[in-house]
């Protein structure tokens, strides 16, 4: 896959179907870290959540996990792999709400060894391995 890699909630921009775990794994260019994005969002906090995590699939090292964002935030792996979680409890199906058309989204950029770098290079997204969703 070339470019920016987006993702979304199932159905988007259609209401999220209840009782979903989806997992998107995502592969950069050996080398290369992958960041991704977010919109300002907002998921049901009971139950519903987003986790990024750092590594490809069976990774236990969590980036961050949460239900709602504000301000833009974007968060960056330590290698060439990032496994997204997406998960909704068995209540009522509800909506992501931000604006609409909005989505996370994935690059890779060159690695870098200062924290503080906010300036990155877009390169090109090369792998989406695998994404899928549980009923």
């Amino acid at each position: 896959m070339s470019g920016d890699l987006t993702i979304t909630s199932p159905s988007y921009p259609s209401p999220y179907p209840p009782d979903k775990l989806c997992v998107w794994h995502v592969t950069a260019t050996a080398s290369k870290i992958v960041v991704i994005t977010f919109p300002a969002f907002n998921v049901r906090c009971r139950g519903d959540f987003v986790a990024v995590f750092d590594g490809g699939a069976g990774s236990t090292k969590l980036i961050e996990s949460f239900c709602r964002v504000q301000d833009g935030r974007g968060l960056r792996t330590t290698s060439n792999e990032m496994t997204v979680v997406f998960k909704s409890n068995a209540q009522l199906k509800s909506y992501t709400k931000g604006a609409p058309g909005e989505a996370m989204h994935a690059r890779e950029i060159r690695h870098r060894t200062r924290t503080r770098t906010r300036v990155w290079s877009t390169l090109m997204m090369t792998n989406l391995t695998r994404v899928h969703c549980f009923p």
